[in-house]
Protein backbone atom coordinates (compact mmCIF):
# COMPACT_ATOMS: atom_id res chain seq x y z
CA UNK A 1 0.00 0.00 0.00
CA UNK A 2 1.35 3.65 -1.04
CA UNK A 3 2.21 6.58 1.27
CA UNK A 4 -0.60 9.09 2.66
CA UNK A 5 -0.25 11.72 -0.29
CA UNK A 6 -1.98 15.06 1.07
CA UNK A 7 -2.29 16.84 -2.27
CA UNK A 8 -4.21 13.69 -3.60
CA UNK A 9 -5.87 11.70 -1.09
CA UNK A 10 -8.35 11.53 0.73
CA UNK A 11 -8.03 11.49 4.96
CA UNK A 12 -11.36 9.57 5.13
CA UNK A 13 -10.68 6.86 2.17
CA UNK A 14 -7.38 6.60 2.96
CA UNK A 15 -7.82 5.05 6.50
CA UNK A 16 -10.92 3.21 5.05
CA UNK A 17 -8.52 1.46 2.16
CA UNK A 18 -5.82 0.98 5.16
CA UNK A 19 -8.14 -1.26 7.33
CA UNK A 20 -9.18 -3.40 4.07
CA UNK A 21 -6.11 -3.79 3.29
CA UNK A 22 -5.00 -5.08 6.77
CA UNK A 23 -7.62 -6.93 7.66
CA UNK A 24 -6.81 -8.79 4.29
CA UNK A 25 -3.54 -9.11 5.51
CA UNK A 26 -4.04 -10.77 8.44
CA UNK A 27 -2.72 -8.41 10.68
CA UNK A 28 -3.93 -7.81 14.77
CA UNK A 29 -5.64 -4.56 15.54
CA UNK A 30 -3.27 -3.80 18.09
CA UNK A 31 -0.53 -3.80 15.43
CA UNK A 32 -2.35 -1.44 13.07
CA UNK A 33 -1.05 2.17 14.14
CA UNK A 34 2.63 0.37 13.63
CA UNK A 35 2.13 -0.42 10.09
CA UNK A 36 -0.17 3.07 9.20
CA UNK A 37 2.60 4.94 10.83
CA UNK A 38 5.12 4.09 8.11
CA UNK A 39 2.16 5.11 5.71
CA UNK A 40 1.86 8.35 7.19
CA UNK A 41 3.40 12.09 5.49
CA UNK A 42 3.04 15.71 6.33
CA UNK A 43 0.38 17.14 8.40
CA UNK A 44 -0.73 13.28 9.49
CA UNK A 45 2.66 12.48 10.76
CA UNK A 46 2.91 15.22 12.42
CA UNK A 47 -1.00 14.20 14.08
CA UNK A 48 0.44 10.94 15.10
CA UNK A 49 3.72 12.05 16.78
CA UNK A 50 2.16 14.76 18.77
CA UNK A 51 0.09 12.17 20.60
CA UNK A 52 0.94 10.39 23.86
CA UNK A 53 2.53 6.69 23.28
CA UNK A 54 -0.72 5.31 24.51
CA UNK A 55 -3.23 6.90 22.49
CA UNK A 56 -0.50 6.36 19.29
CA UNK A 57 -1.05 2.68 20.07
CA UNK A 58 -4.67 2.55 19.86
CA UNK A 59 -5.80 3.27 16.39
CA UNK A 60 -9.64 4.63 17.31
CA UNK A 61 -7.64 7.58 19.19
CA UNK A 62 -5.50 7.68 15.87
CA UNK A 63 -8.22 7.92 13.62
CA UNK A 64 -10.38 10.05 14.89
CA UNK A 65 -7.61 12.44 15.68
CA UNK A 66 -6.51 12.51 12.05
CA UNK A 67 -9.89 13.04 10.86
CA UNK A 68 -10.42 16.01 13.36
CA UNK A 69 -7.35 17.44 12.39
CA UNK A 70 -8.83 17.29 8.56
CA UNK A 71 -12.25 18.48 9.75
CA UNK A 72 -13.67 15.21 8.87
CA UNK A 73 -15.91 14.85 11.79
CA UNK A 74 -19.78 15.01 12.22
CA UNK A 75 -19.76 18.74 11.99
CA UNK A 76 -17.26 18.02 8.90
CA UNK A 77 -19.22 15.98 6.65
CA UNK A 78 -22.84 17.62 7.29
CA UNK A 79 -21.63 20.82 6.33
CA UNK A 80 -19.76 18.78 3.42
CA UNK A 81 -22.73 17.18 2.14
CA UNK A 82 -25.09 20.87 2.53
CA UNK A 83 -21.71 22.92 0.76
CA UNK A 84 -20.53 20.12 -2.13
CA UNK A 85 -20.77 21.39 -5.70
CA UNK A 86 -19.83 19.75 -8.94
CA UNK A 87 -16.10 19.53 -9.50
CA UNK A 88 -15.12 20.29 -13.03
CA UNK A 89 -16.01 17.43 -15.50
CA UNK A 90 -17.59 15.76 -13.00
CA UNK A 91 -20.48 13.91 -13.81
CA UNK A 92 -23.84 13.98 -12.27
CA UNK A 93 -23.31 10.34 -10.95
CA UNK A 94 -20.10 10.96 -9.29
CA UNK A 95 -21.11 14.38 -7.67
CA UNK A 96 -24.03 12.17 -6.14
CA UNK A 97 -22.10 9.83 -5.28
CA UNK A 98 -20.07 11.55 -3.37
CA UNK A 99 -22.81 13.54 -1.78
CA UNK A 100 -24.34 9.63 -1.07
CA UNK A 101 -20.76 9.21 0.80
CA UNK A 102 -20.61 12.35 2.89
CA UNK A 103 -24.49 11.62 4.11
CA UNK A 104 -23.60 8.43 5.19
CA UNK A 105 -20.35 9.14 6.98
CA UNK A 106 -22.30 11.98 8.54
CA UNK A 107 -24.97 9.60 9.82
CA UNK A 108 -22.43 7.40 11.21
CA UNK A 109 -20.07 9.73 12.74
CA UNK A 110 -23.37 11.27 14.33
CA UNK A 111 -23.92 7.71 16.15
CA UNK A 112 -27.90 7.33 14.68
CA UNK A 113 -29.73 4.33 13.86
CA UNK A 114 -29.55 3.69 9.66
CA UNK A 115 -33.12 3.33 9.74
CA UNK A 116 -35.87 5.95 9.68
CA UNK A 117 -36.24 6.61 12.95
CA UNK A 118 -32.31 7.44 13.57
CA UNK A 119 -32.45 9.97 9.93
CA UNK A 120 -35.78 11.69 11.02
CA UNK A 121 -33.98 12.32 14.43
CA UNK A 122 -31.22 13.35 12.79
CA UNK A 123 -32.79 15.41 10.48
CA UNK A 124 -35.21 17.15 12.98
CA UNK A 125 -32.26 17.73 15.36
CA UNK A 126 -30.47 19.97 12.52
CA UNK A 127 -33.30 21.83 11.45
CA UNK A 128 -33.92 22.92 15.20
CA UNK A 129 -30.12 23.95 15.88
CA UNK A 130 -29.95 25.87 12.68
CA UNK A 131 -33.50 28.28 13.47
CA UNK A 132 -32.83 28.13 17.68
CA UNK A 133 -30.39 31.19 19.38
CA UNK A 134 -26.52 30.38 18.74
CA UNK A 135 -26.37 30.41 22.69
CA UNK A 136 -29.31 27.22 22.48
CA UNK A 137 -27.86 25.41 19.94
CA UNK A 138 -24.06 25.66 21.47
CA UNK A 139 -25.43 24.17 24.71
CA UNK A 140 -27.57 21.55 22.66
CA UNK A 141 -24.29 20.68 21.01
CA UNK A 142 -22.47 20.23 23.70
CA UNK A 143 -24.54 18.36 25.68
CA UNK A 144 -25.34 15.68 22.50
CA UNK A 145 -28.80 14.64 22.88
CA UNK A 146 -29.54 11.62 21.82
CA UNK A 147 -32.86 11.47 20.64
CA UNK A 148 -35.65 14.67 20.08
CA UNK A 149 -37.09 13.47 23.55
CA UNK A 150 -33.81 14.51 25.02
CA UNK A 151 -33.40 17.94 22.86
CA UNK A 152 -36.93 18.88 23.64
CA UNK A 153 -36.05 18.54 27.93
CA UNK A 154 -32.80 20.52 27.30
CA UNK A 155 -33.61 23.11 25.56
CA UNK A 156 -36.58 23.75 27.81
CA UNK A 157 -34.41 24.01 30.87
CA UNK A 158 -32.09 26.31 29.38
CA UNK A 159 -34.93 28.39 28.30
CA UNK A 160 -36.13 28.30 31.68
CA UNK A 161 -33.27 29.13 33.28
CA UNK A 162 -32.88 31.98 31.43
CA UNK A 163 -35.82 33.30 31.43
CA UNK A 164 -35.89 33.51 35.28
CA UNK A 165 -32.60 34.03 35.82
CA UNK A 166 -32.86 37.90 36.50
CA UNK A 167 -36.29 37.75 38.12
CA UNK A 168 -34.62 37.82 41.58
CA UNK A 169 -33.87 41.33 40.68
CA UNK A 170 -35.90 44.49 41.69
CA UNK A 171 -36.69 46.90 39.08
CA UNK A 172 -35.88 50.02 40.62
CA UNK A 173 -32.13 48.98 40.81
CA UNK A 174 -29.71 50.88 39.00
CA UNK A 175 -25.93 50.66 38.87
CA UNK A 176 -24.54 53.44 40.65
CA UNK A 177 -22.76 54.83 37.34
CA UNK A 178 -25.73 55.03 35.56
CA UNK A 179 -27.72 56.65 38.35
CA UNK A 180 -24.76 59.50 38.61
CA UNK A 181 -24.45 59.89 35.13
CA UNK A 182 -27.99 60.35 34.68
CA UNK A 183 -28.30 62.75 37.61
CA UNK A 184 -25.51 64.58 35.86
CA UNK A 185 -27.13 65.01 32.65
CA UNK A 186 -30.25 66.42 34.09
CA UNK A 187 -28.81 68.84 37.06
CA UNK A 188 -29.79 72.40 36.03
CA UNK A 189 -27.18 74.67 35.89
CA UNK A 190 -26.35 76.98 38.86
CA UNK A 191 -27.72 80.25 38.74
CA UNK A 192 -25.19 82.91 39.40
CA UNK A 193 -25.68 85.86 42.29
CA UNK A 194 -27.69 88.47 41.35
CA UNK A 195 -25.77 91.80 41.07
CA UNK A 196 -26.60 94.56 43.73
CA UNK A 197 -27.03 97.94 42.06
CA UNK A 198 -27.60 101.17 43.16
CA UNK A 199 -30.50 103.83 42.99
CA UNK A 200 -28.98 106.91 43.09
CA UNK A 201 -26.01 106.52 40.58
CA UNK A 202 -26.85 103.30 39.04
CA UNK A 203 -23.37 101.47 39.38
CA UNK A 204 -23.19 97.90 40.29
CA UNK A 205 -22.04 96.29 43.61
CA UNK A 206 -23.40 99.59 46.01
CA UNK A 207 -26.05 100.26 47.29
CA UNK A 208 -27.56 103.60 47.87
CA UNK A 209 -27.02 104.24 51.54
CA UNK A 210 -23.54 103.61 51.32
CA UNK A 211 -23.53 105.88 48.24
CA UNK A 212 -20.93 108.21 47.64
CA UNK A 213 -22.96 110.61 45.32
CA UNK A 214 -25.86 110.55 47.65
CA UNK A 215 -23.03 111.54 50.41
CA UNK A 216 -21.42 114.80 48.30
CA UNK A 217 -25.07 115.75 47.36
CA UNK A 218 -26.13 115.39 50.77
CA UNK A 219 -23.03 117.87 52.12
CA UNK A 220 -23.52 120.53 49.64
Amino acid sequence: MSCFEETKDNVDAFLHRFEIYAETQGWKKDQWTVYLSALLKGRTLEVYSRLPVKDAQDNGVLKDALLKRFNLTEEGFKQKFKTAKPETDEAPAQFIARLESYLMRWIELANVEKDFEGIRNLVIKEQYLEICSVQLAVFLRERKPTDLEQLAKLAEQYLEAHANKNAGRRPEQVVEGNRENRNESHALPKASPTKKTCFNCGKVDNIAKDCFHRKKTGAM
